[in-house]
Parts: structure tokens; sequence; C-alpha cells
């Protein structure tokens, strides 16, 4: 089980897991819009390496993208990568968790992420 912070307005998910040291195997943040479309992360002053899934409105993966690193230190804002996907929600995870998890599209995830609260 993974536990998740959940960032629905606008502010938490402009704010995301910026400037965090780590994060441990179980937790994660879960990144919540009103419909699917194209969502892109900035990994702006993003300090971990991270898994990120994006998932359709009833929780199935669309897409998985890991190992995404964090932005150098001393970048600027225009040389900080996007990783985009559509989605409704986007599941930001430790590095290496979807693969430990083995997480795929075309699953479904059910449950606690789509129901806990921050």
């Amino acid at each position: 089980m993974i536990r998740v912070e959940v960032a629905r307005t606008q502010r938490d998910r402009a704010r995301g897991l910026m400037f965090r040291e780590r994060l441990e195997s179980d937790r994660g943040m879960l990144f919540v819009f009103d419909r699917v479309g194209e969502r892109s992360m900035w990994m702006k002053n993003m300090r971990i390496g991270l898994d990120i899934i994006f998932l359709d409105g009833e929780g199935r993966i669309m897409s998985v993208k890991s190992h995404v690193p964090p932005a150098p230190p001393d970048s600027s804002d225009e040389q900080i990568p996007f990783v985009s996907a559509f989605g409704q929600y986007v599941l930001e995870i430790a590095e290496g968790e979807a693969h430990r998890h083995r997480l795929e599209p075309g699953q479904k995830i059910d449950g606690e992420p789509f129901v806990m609260k921050r």
C-alpha cells in the first residue's frame, strides 16, 4: 500500500513534492484534475527521483514514467524537464517503486489512493 497526500487545488499541484529531501517507499502524492487531459509535471525544485504514473478517471494506468531524475540544482527554468502524458490523476511515488509494485499501463488501481485525504 502507498499512502498518498492529495493535491487537489492549483496551489497544491504547483508545489507538489518540491523541496522534499526524501520520499519513503510507501508514500506518494496524488494530483487530482477535473478531467482527462494532457498533464505535464515540471521537475522544478525536485531533489528526489520519482516514478510518475498517469491514470484515467477510473484509476486505470495510462502511462508509467520511471526513474525521472530531479532537476540539477543550478538549472535555469528553461533547462528543467517536463514529464507529460494523458491522465486525470497523476501519482508520484519514489523512484523504482512502480517496478517494485509491478505497475503497468492497463492495470487499475483501486481504493486508497483515490479516497485518502491530506
